[in-house]
Parts: C-alpha cells; structure tokens; sequence
C-alpha cells in the first residue's frame, strides 16, 4: 500500500511538449496582445480544454513575459491515485479570469468562471486535479499560494436551500490571502477569508471565516484554528 501511495513527480512526455505548441500558441494569441503574444508566456498543455476565453475576459498583468512563465494543464506530483489528463479552463455568463503574474496549473485542473471573477496571484501553484469554480460571487487567491493535490475551492452551493419557505443565498464570495497553502484533499466554500500566511491541513474543510490573524494552522471539519504563528516554506 504505501509503494501504492508513493508520491512521484509527473513529467510531460515528449509527445505532449510537441503536440501542445499549437494550442499554445492559439491561446496566448487568443488572450494577449500582439507584442506579449509573441514571447508566448502561456505554455497549455495539448490536453487541456479552454472554453469561452477572450481578452475580455481573460485578463492578464504580465509585467515581463518570458516563454513559458504560466503553465496550463503541464505536470504536477501525484500519489499513485489515477490522474485524468485533461484539464479545463471555462469562462462564460460574464465570468472573468485575472492573472496577476506567473503561475502553474498542474494536469486534471478544472477552473469555471461562471458570472464570476477569478483573481490567481503571482506565483500561484496548483497541483493535480484541482477544482476552482466562481459563480456569480468572486475568488481572489494572492501571492505565492500553494495548493496540494485534489484542493477544491468553490464560492456556491450548486443548490437551493429553502429554510422556513426562505430561499437561503447559495453563494459568497472568497479571499486567500498571501503565501498561504492549501494542503492536498482540502476544501474553501463560500464566505470565507484565509489571511496571509496561513496553512489548510490535509482534507480540512474551511466553511467560515475563523479570524483575520495571519499565520495560523486550520485543520479539521469544519476547519478551526489549531495553532497560531506559524509559517510555511518549500
């Protein structure tokens, strides 16, 4: 079981790196302007899936862009668990995706702006199979944030729920603060901020906000503060 278990780095082959030039170069052709498009910053992955993304609504604050600074759908670690290939990247009904910066999006992702706005910091690192899904309120993640494999992070219930024959509103917004990491198999839900600084533990669930103290440990379901000044490195 635990050579079943045993965390591994996941390379692209040559046949992805190859077959994924195409898609990259529609994509930062599709998002950027001319000058940026060229340096071709976004490197997407040939098994990823992008849906309704334009420069309109997909913005991007590139202050130097180098070849392959963002990565969409391109490695990541797993853990011996089956890890689909195919990523996708989803704007419509007036949903907005904001890049402030570098990042990486690892393989198996799924990111849905629905008349919503996605904010991804600088430096924003995902790993396998994460799911980020904006409807109607927003999702700002910040600087330097790192999130573990299988993170959910979603602003709306999907569902209705009618309390005393009121319907209860099913969505809210959510803030990461800077330098914060998500360990793997952990959820954010709606209405909630993380100060900077902070660490999800492993399969925690956050489902309020717990205090606007930065550096603290979250851990449990739902989610409480377990220890305070604490920091995190790679």
């Amino acid at each position: 079981m635990r050579g079943y278990l045993k965390k591994r780095r996941l390379h692209p082959s040559i046949f992805e790196l190859i077959f994924s030039f195409p898609k990259t170069i529609w994509f930062n052709f599709k998002v950027l302007p001319f000058k940026s498009a060229i340096k071709l910053p976004f490197f997407v992955s040939c098994y990823a899936k992008i849906k309704g993304v334009s420069k309109k609504n997909f913005i991007c604050s590139l202050d130097k862009p180098k070849f392959g600074i963002c990565r969409i759908g391109i490695s990541g670690s797993e853990t011996g668990l089956l890890i689909k290939k195919t990523s996708l990247l989803y704007i419509h009904n007036g949903g907005t995706i904001h890049i402030m910066g570098p990042i990486s999006i690892s393989r198996g992702a799924y990111i849905e702006a629905n008349k919503g706005t996605i904010v991804f910091g600088q430096n924003t690192k995902m790993n396998t199979g994460c799911y980020i899904e904006a409807e109607t309120a927003n999702i700002e993640i910040g600087n330097n944030c790192s999130f573990g494999w299988n993170c959910v992070v979603k602003n709306c219930d999907g569902h209705h729920i009618i309390s005393d024959g009121k319907i209860k509103l099913n969505n809210g917004d959510i803030k990461i603060g800077n330098h914060c990491w998500i360990c793997s198999e952990s959820s954010i839900l709606k209405n909630t901020n993380l100060p900077d600084n902070s660490i999800l533990a492993y399969k925690s669930i956050l489902t309020k906000t717990e205090t606007d103290k930065t550096g603290c440990l979250y851990a449990g379901v739902p989610a409480k503060v377990i220890k305070e000044n604490v920091n995190w490195e790679v």
